[in-house]
């Protein structure tokens, strides 16, 4: 096998010399043996160009691969860009739409709940409406766990004869006012020397109309609820607390008080909720004319009642009458 022949110009012309020092070649001879090497010398000069040139085409194939798919890629990234600038240019657009919808919506609750606390709320005492009230009291009969209800009627005595009459309409509507303060003060479940009345909120209050003013409050047993009323007839009857509300008056307001503990019926559909506050509202005001005239005797009638069937068959209200200081 041929040995491999040596491709470096150096290597050649080393060779060439020895080749020289050891045959003793003549002239003609060196330079037939220049021409050889210098061919061999040219010859390995385009081989080597010829891989560069291969390794150069190559490497700028694969560069022009590379570049293709980079430029693909960034086309397509692009393209995506280009999306998703439109997406949220839409959704800009559409969020810009519906923030105005929405501040059209706030005004326009704004507006209604205007609107709202016009019929919710008694413009002087600036307590619930009755139509509130109303609903309140019926949710309260349905609710099974609300075992009875207390419905309070409240009238200030000689509010018309005496304050009207004696110091006129303002101060009668500056008192009407002062009341309101104090009853929604009850609503909070504290009276004014700091005792609980009851859990906050679950009182219901409302101005009836003129003088007089009504508080439901559910019950969770059947207990008859004296204490609750005596503390809520204190609270309104302190003078203090009165002259902190704004009573300017030479003498304590003092109420007439008709209740009705209503001891809710196991069916409690056994009349429309609507009827069975209308009974016991009704109820309520008659006991407060009774109140009116055993004063300064009494202040306050209780009704104890229970829903029973009449001979004539229908169902109304009856129960035990307790009249108390």
């Amino acid at each position: 096998m041929a040995k491999n022949v040596v491709t470096s110009p150096f290597h050649w012309r080393r060779a060439f010399q020895r080749v020289r020092e050891r045959f003793g070649l003549s002239s003609w001879q060196i330079v037939a043996l220049h021409e050889i090497f210098d061919e061999l010398e040219e010859t390995e000069r385009q081989e080597r160009n010829q891989d560069l040139d291969n390794e150069r085409a190559r490497i700028n194939l694969e560069h022009e691969e590379a570049f293709q798919k980079l430029q693909e890629i960034l086309s397509g990234l692009f393209l995506s860009f280009e999306r998703q600038t439109v997406d949220l240019s839409k959704e800009r657009e559409e969020n810009i739409a519906l923030n105005r919808i929405l501040d059209q919506k706030v005004r326009e609750n704004q507006v209604l709940r205007k609107l709202i606390n016009r019929y919710d709320q008694d413009r002087i005492s600036k307590l619930h409406t009755l139509g509130i009230t109303r609903q309140a009291c019926e949710e309260y009969i349905v609710d099974p766990n609300v075992a009875s209800l207390l419905l309070v009627f409240l009238d200030v005595n000689d509010f018309k004869s005496r304050i009207n009459f004696e110091f006129g309409r303002p101060v009668g509507t500056q008192v009407i006012r002062a009341v309101g303060r104090m009853i929604g003060q009850l609503t909070r479940g504290i009276d004014v020397k700091g005792r609980t009345i009851s859990e906050p909120g679950s009182l219901n209050a409302s101005r009836w109309g003129g003088d007089e003013f009504v508080i439901i409050a559910p019950l969770k047993s059947e207990d008859l609820p004296f204490q609750l009323i005596r503390r809520i007839r204190d609270h309104l009857e302190d003078p203090e607390y009165q002259a902190n509300c704004g009573v300017s008056l030479p003498f304590s307001l003092r109420f007439s008080i008709g209740a009705v503990h209503y001891i809710l019926p196991k069916d409690r559909y056994a009349l429309p909720p609507e009827t069975q506050y209308d009974k016991l509202i009704d109820a309520a005001d008659a006991l407060t004319d009774v109140s009116k005239e055993k004063k300064p005797d009494t202040h306050t009638c209780l009704l104890r009642a229970r829903l029973e069937r009449e001979d004539d068959g229908e169902l109304d209200l009856a129960g035990t009458l307790v009249t108390f200081t």
